[in-house]
């Protein structure tokens, strides 16, 4: 179950109801107490409850949802004014800011207003701010501030001018050996957080920002701290982004360590040489089922073109078994390094019949009661 996002989308769906009708009583059309009312039937939308009861028109509720897609107002904080937006997610938004004591462009992730009441998501925002703070690493976005205003956090950081790799892998920018050197760094990035008690979790393109050909990892939203609170990181809840989850995290319940982190760069090796990750499907169940049970083609199949020695790595850093995987990112990254200078890699090719052989090992166990 996907327990704590599940909750946040609750939360929001909620939230949202009860400001369009916190809208309708400011405009007076509507009364608290019918609000009230309205509020406590279930099923049908808030809009369509009211118009059921002749209390407002089709057209009013149009009105006010488009007063609720608006945009939240900008008004920015003490010490930082708050300029263009840089990026938007549904907790928060990043803007270009200017630190007014300092004088220099950052930018200032602010937590929407929408999510401030809701405690987990804003621990988890809290939590970031302190993974960030623990890193002083090339590799790494930088962290210069945070704090809260009212009812707005905000996490300051440095400004990283370029663009997210996924935009790089989209445009075919940068050929493969350049995009190993760049994952290269990323593992080291990765490494430096693994040895400060922080494991990332969700790594993926757009969490990886590239400015010519080096790359800082950012948003740490979902790091797990090695000694946080377990209500943060709680047990059986799905967390991530599918296409670049670990088999641990699909299923939930599972310890997530360092090597968690090595399975997601697997996934990039993966897309770096293949074009696409290595379970993809049409639904969230389907993904879910294949990172837990199915066996990545080799990417051989897929581009023979492929050095041997890359695939080895990719699906030794992708091995189910997270003991099977590299120990640390470090590891990894020695592993591109000794390809990238013409040594040879310490991963070995894994037989088909081995592959099939774990392949029906872990459905049958996935059959037992």
């Amino acid at each position: 179950m996907e327990d704590f996002l599940d909750r946040v989308r609750t939360s929001i769906s909620g939230l949202r109801r009860r400001r369009l009708g916190e809208r309708a009583v400011a405009a007076r059309l509507i009364t608290t107490a019918q609000l009230e009312e309205a509020l406590r039937d279930s099923g049908s939308d808030l809009g369509e409850r009211l118009v059921a009861r002749g209390w407002v028109t089709p057209s009013q509720v149009e009105e006010l949802k488009r007063t609720l897609d608006a945009p939240e107002p900008v008004s920015g904080f003490a010490r930082y004014e708050l300029l263009d937006v840089l990026g938007e997610g549904a907790m928060s938004v990043v803007h270009r800011g200017r630190d007014r004591q300092l004088g220099r462009i950052v930018a200032v992730k602010v937590l929407r207003e929408s999510m401030f009441g809701h405690s987990l998501v804003r621990e988890r925002f809290a939590r970031e701010s302190q993974a960030l703070a623990r890193l002083d690493h090339a590799g790494v976005v930088k962290v210069f501030d945070a704090g809260s205003e009212g009812d707005k956090a905000y996490l300051v950081m440095e400004l990283v001018a370029g663009e997210s790799l996924a935009k790089v892998l989209a445009a075919k920018r940068l050929d493969r050996r350049a995009l190993l050197r760049l994952l290269e760094k990323v593992a080291r990035g990765v490494q430096h957080a693994h040895e400060k008690g922080v494991i990332h979790r969700d790594l993926k393109p757009e969490n990886i920002l590239v400015t010519g050909e080096e790359p800082k990892v950012a948003d740490f939203g979902l790091a797990h701290l090695v000694e946080s609170s377990p209500a943060l990181t709680r047990s059986g809840s799905v967390l991530g982004t599918p296409m670049y989850m670990a088999p641990e995290q699909v299923e939930g319940g599972k310890e997530i360590t360092a090597r968690t982190d090595v399975h997601a760069l697997g996934v990039l090796l993966y897309e770096i040489l293949a074009g696409r990750p290595p379970h993809t499907a049409e639904s969230l169940p389907e993904v879910y089922a294949k990172i837990a049970r199915e066996e990545p083609e080799p990417p051989r199949k897929l581009d023979p073109s492929i050095p041997w020695e890359l695939e080895a790595v990719a699906l030794k850093a992708l091995e189910k078994e997270s003991a099977r995987r590299y120990a640390t990112a470090e590891e990894f990254a020695e592993e591109l390094r000794r390809h990238l200078a013409g040594e040879p890699v310490l991963a070995r090719p894994v037989s088909g019949l081995v592959r099939l052989w774990r392949r029906a090992v872990k459905n049958r166990t996935a059959l037992l009661p």
